[in-house]
């Protein structure tokens, strides 16, 4: 639980570098963030939830340079959307 939200603090709190714009650094830290987020399965559904919403947010940003996390944002949704499919397979028989 605590793990979990110290992730979405630290993917959501900004940090921009002294010419206004989002540090790389920072950058390449919301990457690892978001490609953790895909280890955490008890919390896929609320983290699909907020990365879709982020999606949003991180295409409005014109100066930014959010394209590698945007790109990895879009390949963590796919793969919790596809896992949660296994799931619920697992569960339910989707032939009948």
């Amino acid at each position: 639980f605590a793990n979990y939200h110290k992730l979405l603090e630290d993917l959501n709190e900004k940090k921009d570098g002294p010419d206004g714009r989002t540090s790389g650094q920072y950058l390449d830290r919301q990457m690892a963030i978001i490609y953790e987020l895909r280890s955490l399965r008890k919390y896929h559904a609320i983290s699909l939830r907020i990365l879709e919403r982020n999606l949003l947010t991180w295409t409005q940003i014109s100066n930014g340079g959010y394209g590698s996390v945007i790109s990895e944002a879009q390949r963590t949704i796919a793969f919790i959307k596809r896992n949660q499919h296994r799931m619920f397979r697992r569960c339910v028989n989707l032939d009948d």
